[in-house]
Order: structure tokens, then sequence, then C-alpha cells
């Protein structure tokens, strides 16, 4: 997994998202390393951190000299183009495999496009194919819940004066000494550690090999 500020400078981030991010990624290398896992973890401020993702693959490569890499395909052509040229550069085999967090692939896409024949395109029939295919909010004969495919033209509108109404309270978590830390470079209180850079150093140390992003303006 890697840090990198190229993820959070290609196109800017806030503050508290890219802060959030770096929590998640170390609350979950962290989970790796306690159930056994050898995590090659490369922070922001390591003095060895490429910068890029391609980088720091091409550094794991060296380092370990893997017999083939295993990668779930990025939603972003950039960073695929990238990870696939570290790894033709190196000359390492890479397995691409399907983002199961998604109903459908750049694959199924691309069949789509190509069936529409000179018709227009347009994503709404996209996704009423794939609403269609895994039968989501549609009824035993293959029409939509309620009868509209959606309510594009009612969410449009605006509140009125008293806003929306009805809201539920904000889901709120405390936020633990690694989250506090991303939050919070420079605290005598979260077990942060400024290194001899003047950034800062956060938790325990991880071991490992390759993920994403974090500016070095928000750590």
């Amino acid at each position: 997994m890697a840090e990198v500020a190229e993820e959070s400078t290609h196109v800017w981030s806030s503050k508290p998202r890219t802060a959030m991010f770096l929590a998640a990624m170390r609350h979950f290398s962290q989970a790796l390393i306690a159930r056994g896992r050898r995590v090659q973890y490369a922070r922001l401020d390591d003095d060895r951190n490429a910068g890029t993702l391609s980088g720091e693959l091409t550094q794991a490569i060296r380092a370990h000299s893997p017999a083939g890499l295993v990668m779930t395909a990025p939603g972003d052509w950039r960073v695929w183009k990238a990870l696939t040229g570290a790894a033709r550069d190196a000359g390492v085999p890479l397995e691409v495999r399907p983002d199961r967090h998604f109903f459908t692939t750049v694959r199924d896409f691309t069949a789509h496009v190509r069936g529409l024949a000179g018709r227009p395109l347009r994503l709404e029939y996209f996704y009423r194919e794939l609403r269609r295919r895994h039968g989501v909010l549609m009824t035993a004969d293959g029409q939509p819940e309620g009868g509209e495919w959606n309510h594009d033209k009612a969410n449009r509108r605006s509140f009125g004066r008293a806003g929306p109404g009805l809201l539920p309270e904000r889901l709120r978590f405390e936020p633990d000494a690694t989250t506090r830390c991303a939050r919070s470079p420079i605290s005598s209180t979260t077990g942060c550690r400024p290194s001899a850079r003047g950034r800062t150093r956060c938790g325990p140390a991880s071991r490992g090999s390759i993920t994403r992003s974090c500016p070095p303006r928000s750590t």
C-alpha cells in the first residue's frame, strides 16, 4: 500500500477527505498485519516515497522480484495505464481482475455502445439495462418499481425556505489515534511524531506492497 501525493493532487482533494482516506488506509493495513498478513506500506513522508503509484510499484518489484502481479481493475484509466506500464517495463506478468464493487465492467459498457447502431448515447439507457439484468428495483414483469425509471426532474427542484426537513441526526464517530494523526500532524496527544524533514510519522511500523494517495499539504 502506498500513500502518494500524485493521487490527491492530480485532481484536488479537500483536506477532510484526504485525512479520512489516509486514516482508512492506515486502519486497513493495521487490520491486515493483526491477521498475520505481510504488508509493505509506504507513508507519504517516507524518505524513499516515489510520489506515484507506478513508482512505488516499480520499487516493490525491484525489492521483491515477484513471479507475477495481480491487480483489481482501477476505476481510473490514468492509473490503469501507469500500473500496467510499470509491470510491462519490469517484464513481470500482470493479471487484472474485475472490480467486484461494481455491477458492471468497462467491457459491458463497450458492448452497450457498440450495440447502439448509430442511436444517441445516453447513460440513462445503460442504467436501465443494468437494472433489468440485475433485478434492481424491478417488478416481476420487467417494469420499474413505482412505474418510473427515475425521479430526476423532481430531484432538480429546490427546497423551500425551511429546507428539506425530516433529516436524521448525523452519524458521528469519535476519531481514534490513527485518525487524529491523519488529521493533525503535530500533536503531543495523538501519538504522532515529527520526522527529521518536518513532517509526521504516525502509528505502528508497516511492511508490504502498493495502493493509493494523500497530498503533503494535508497530512
